[in-house]
C-alpha cells in the first residue's frame, strides 16, 4: 500500500508520457514479495540485490519481466575467479529469459579497477 501502489502510479504515469523509456524497479528487501512487483505489470525490469536467489527469480519473477541483477558488489572487490564464477552463476541462471546483467547495488569505493576490467571483458563474450 505504501510502496507498491505508489510505484505503479509513478510508472504509469511516465508510460504515458514517455511510452517508449523502460522502466527499472528496485524495491529492496521486499522478499517474495518481489512477485507481486512482477505481475504488475507496469515495469519492463526489475532490479535484484545478491540477497535474491538465482533459482527463485528465474522461476517467479522472470516469466513476469525482464530480471537485472544481481552480482554482489563485494564479488568485483574479490575479483579473479570467485568473480567470474558468481557472475557465470546469473548469466547461466537467467540466460532462458530477458536479462540485463548488473551489481545489485553498484561499485564501492575499495573496488579496484582492474577487477571491473576483467568483469567487463567477459560481460562483453556473453
Amino acid at each position: 500500500r505504501w510502496s507498491f501502489a505508489p510505484m505503479a502510479e509513478i510508472a504509469q504515469s511516465l508510460k504515458q508520457r514517455y511510452p517508449q523509456v523502460p522502466i527499472i524497479a528496485f524495491a529492496r528487501q521486499v522478499g517474495t514479495n518481489t512477485v507481486k512487483l512482477a505481475k504488475m505489470g507496469c515495469f519492463d525490469a526489475l532490479s535484484l540485490d545478491h540477497a535474491v536467489s538465482l533459482d527463485f527469480a528465474r522461476e517467479q519473477l522472470q516469466p513476469h519481466v525482464c530480471l537485472q541483477g544481481n552480482l554482489d558488489p563485494l564479488m568485483v572487490v574479490t575479483g579473479g575467479d570467485a568473480m567470474l564464477g558468481a557472475a557465470e552463476q546469473i548469466l547461466e541462471a537467467w540466460s532462458d529469459g530477458p536479462m540485463i546483467f548488473n551489481l545489485s547495488h553498484g561499485l564501492i569505493p575499495p573496488t579496484p579497477v582492474a577487477h571491473v576490467d576483467l568483469l567487463s571483458r567477459r560481460l562483453r563474450r556473453a
